[in-house]
């Protein structure tokens, strides 16, 4: 769920953002109420009340 303006953008702060690096590992039950981005790997349940994005190398396994 994301809070959209208008012109359908997010209207979250990009200084708001959750990143998982690149190398980083989590695993468990992840609960996010800010943007999340995830270049690294998480291993479990994503809980969020915003954006999730995955880059290119990220990766996320589970619920």
């Amino acid at each position: 769920m994301g809070i959209f303006n208008k012109a359908d953008q997010c209207t979250i702060p990009a200084s708001e953002t959750t990143i998982i690096a690149s190398g980083a590992k989590v695993e468990g039950v992840f609960n996010c109420q800010t943007r999340l981005h995830v270049d690294g790997e998480i291993i479990g349940k994503v809980l969020s009340d915003s954006i999730v994005t995955i880059g290119k190398q990220g990766r996320i396994s589970g619920e």
